[in-house]
Order: C-alpha cells, then structure tokens, then sequence
C-alpha cells in the first residue's frame, strides 16, 4: 500500500512539473504572438491598410482564444502541434497580406486589340507604363501586368481591371496620391487606380 502512495505522489509531481512547464511555454507563446501583432500595427501608417491589420488583429486573437481552449480541452499531449499548427497558418496570412500590399488594379483601361495572347500582353504593359508616365510615376517598377477575369466576346463591353504588380510596397505608397488624382483623368484612360486588399 506504501509503495502505491509513493508512486502515486512521485506521478503526482511529475504531472505537476510537466503542466508548470507547458503553461509557461504557453504564457511566452502568447506573449510572442501578442508582441508579433503589436510589431505588425505599430508599422502600419495608412487608415486602408490599418483597417485590415485590424481584421487580421482580431482573426489571431480568435485563434489564440481557441488555442487556449484546445489546450484545455486536450491537455498537454498535442499543444506543440496545435501551437505549430496556428503559428503556420498565421505566417502564411501574413505571406498573403505582403504579397497583395505590392499590386494595383487599374481600371478603365481599354482592351489591347491585338490578336494573340502575347501581343495583348505587350500591349498592356505598353499602356500600363504610359500610364505611369502621365502621372509622373516613373519611378516604379513593375514586376507584371495581368488582366483579370474572362477576355469579353463583345467590343462594347467594360473593360477586365489590370492587376499590376509592383516591386515593393514603398513603391505602391508612393502611387498613393495619385489614385485619388487620377479618377476620370484625362479622356484616353479614363482610369483610376486603387490598391488591392
């Protein structure tokens, strides 16, 4: 009977160092989260873009509040992989939001009437970077011009936006300006641009 209570009490210690141990890699995880997001708002400088920092704010706040509740319900068998599961899922949301922070869509501008795929695409970069031009951005480089959406069938129908990729996201603020300039500028585009999120 005496060596069952020493087993017991010694299993008893054991479980109660191994949750001390998970609950403070769990504090230094939340509070790593938590200053990630502080890092990530604390960068922003526009009201657009801090809107949607806030909506991603909240999305990991939510996260890490059923993190919290998948710990308890669990225990400590899978917090490594529900925490690794959730910092992924975060750092590719981050990816995506960096990687839309450097594209522009225009819109207005007419459809190339060239014949094939590529010569259409010459032509878009052509009127993309004469854009630029007119509104006295040279100083951007572009990575690509794409059309969205389906080529239409009929020469009297709206013309498919152009998402243009730029080469960082400095350069997509400087352009900043020049969209609320440019809407229904000037007869040839008829353009504006906006910045996609």
């Amino acid at each position: 009977m005496r060596s069952q209570s020493v087993v017991f009490v010694r299993d008893a210690k054991w479980y109660s160092e191994d949750f001390h141990q998970l609950s403070s890699k769990w504090t230094k995880l939340k509070k790593r989260m938590e200053e990630k997001v502080d890092v990530i708002l604390t960068k922003l400088n526009t009201s657009s873009v801090d809107d949607q920092y806030k909506e991603v704010h909240e999305r990991i706040e939510q996260k890490v509040d059923a993190l919290t509740s998948n710990v308890e319900k669990q225990g400590s068998v899978s917090v490594q992989d529900i925490v690794c599961t959730t910092m992924a899922e975060d750092k590719a949301e981050e990816e995506e939001i960096k990687r839309r922070s450097t594209s522009i869509i225009i819109h207005g501008l007419a459809e190339p009437l060239a014949s094939t795929p590529e010569l259409r695409k010459q032509e878009d970069e052509e009127t993309t970077e004469t854009l630029l031009h007119s509104l006295n951005l040279d100083d951007i480089s572009v990575d690509s011009v794409i059309r969205l959406g389906r080529r239409p069938e009929t020469a009297d129908a709206k013309p498919r936006p152009i998402n243009m990729v730029v080469a960082s996201e400095e350069q997509n603020r400087e352009s900043y300006p020049k969209q609320k300039t440019c809407r229904g500028r000037g007869k040839e585009y008829r353009t504006y641009l906006c910045t996609k999120t």
